[in-house]
This record gives C-alpha cells, sequence and structure tokens, in this order.
C-alpha cells in the first residue's frame, strides 16, 4: 500500500478532486502541488469553498476519491487497499476539530483516556498517562470536571492533550480557534506549538484566522480561481 518516496513530512503532487452535482461537475480542488514539512506547524487558508477541509480530509485519508499523490512522511499513499489505508490513519494521524468530539458524561481525565481504553490499557496506567497528558496543556486542576462545565478553550486543551497521549506524528485540525476569542486563541496556539515541539509532531491547521497563519512559517493559501463548475458533455 505505501511505498518509500520523497522526504519527511507531508507532500502533494496535482492534487485534483471533483464532484457531480446537479448541474455538472465541480471541480473542487485542481492540481495542488506543495509540501508540509515534517514536525513543523502548517496551515492551510483560504476563502469559503475554495476547498481546505476538503483537502484536510484527503491528506486525514478520510476522503479517498482524489486525482494525484499524496505522500506521508515518505511514503507514497495508494488507494487499493483499504484495510491498509485504515491502519495507517489508525496508526499515523490524530484529529482535533472545532467541534471536538468530546463525550459530555465523562470527566476531563476520562475523555483525555479514551485513546487508550480503546487499545485495553490498564486502568492504573491510561489514568496516569493521562494526568501527565493534562498538565502538559495546563488542565492538570480540571482532570476531575466534566465537560460540560469546561469553557470553549478548555475543552480544546482537552483534546490537545487527547492527542498527546494518541501518541501519533501528524495532528490535522480544522478551524480550532474557529469557536474562541481572541485571547483563547492565542494561547491555544502557543500550547499546540510547545506540545507539537515536545511531541515532535507535524501539525496541519485549516483556519479562517489571519492571526493563526501568521504564527506560523509555513502557508498554503487555496484560492478559488480554478474552482468552477465544468458543464456534462
Amino acid at each position: 500500500m505505501i511505498s518509500q518516496e520523497m522526504g519527511h513530512g507531508i507532500a502533494l503532487r496535482n492534487i485534483s478532486k471533483s464532484v457531480e452535482t446537479m448541474r455538472g461537475k465541480k471541480v473542487v480542488l485542481r492540481d495542488v502541488n506543495y509540501e508540509f514539512p515534517g514536525n513543523r506547524i502548517s496551515t492551510i487558508t483560504g476563502k469559503s469553498g475554495s476547498g481546505k477541509t476538503t483537502l484536510l480530509n484527503i491528506i486525514g485519508l478520510l476522503d479517498n476519491c482524489f486525482d494525484g499523490d499524496l505522500f506521508v512522511f515518505g511514503h507514497r499513499v495508494t488507494l487499493s487497499n483499504w484495510r491498509r489505508i485504515r491502519s495507517l490513519r489508525a496508526h499515523f494521524i490524530s484529529f482535533l476539530f472545532q467541534d471536538n468530539l468530546l463525550f459530555d458524561e465523562l470527566n476531563v481525565v476520562s475523555n483525555i483516556a479514551l485513546p487508550l481504553e480503546c487499545r485495553r490499557v490498564e486502568h492504573k496506567v491510561r489514568k496516569l498517562v493521562a494526568e501527565e497528558a493534562s498538565e502538559m496543556v495546563g488542565i492538570y486542576d480540571l482532570r476531575f470536571e466534566r465537560i460540560q462545565s469546561l469553557s470553549a478553550g478548555e475543552r480544546q486543551r482537552v483534546a490537545l492533550a487527547r492527542s498527546i497521549v494518541e501518541g501519533k506524528p501528524l495532528l490535522l485540525m480544522d478551524e480550532p480557534t474557529g469557536n474562541l476569542d481572541n485571547e483563547t486563541s492565542a494561547k491555544l496556539m502557543h500550547m499546540v506549538q510547545d506540545t507539537a515541539k515536545i511531541c515532535s509532531w507535524t501539525v496541519i491547521i485549516v483556519t479562517h484566522d489571519l492571526s493563526v497563519a501568521s504564527s506560523v512559517a509555513h502557508n498554503l493559501r487555496l484560492t478559488r480561481r480554478d474552482i468552477k463548475t465544468i458543464a456534462e458533455v
């Protein structure tokens, strides 16, 4: 399913995607070429409808209907073996969304420990690891609080801590600051930057927030100039 190729990071070669609509075939992405360096934080920006989230889903192997070549940490990804695609996603890729997908009925440390519970890690061990992760992102004192009692920024820190215990090298974030005020957004980004260095993450963030994009050295800006509807013949 994967063969050695390219460098270390995420590389896109002529990535294109189109979808069928009532009006014909709509081009969502056309010949996107870019390299996201490994162990760095990068952003994808652009106006609504420019294909940012679609591209993130392709990188995260959630969307496998595309043309072109995708390289993940030096490996060329092919799409013929669904079992291997799921394995690659399970072992290499974490996701953090604007809606952080936490369980309100669980407390903070239980939410953080969920990936370890899925791996059947012993209760004492996963509790210890989850508490250490909560301390890394500054919410140790909240570890026994219920999720519904937390602010939006605190919830995102819980989701970030959960990514830490997942232990995967690639973190994909879709509008993580979308529900946060400017001050909380800045604090979260500092936390992401610090954590990425400690964990040696490669991080790719889809964002409308120019302050987020300006805080990193690598940005792919998508435009809509190549996105149009092609009438069916």
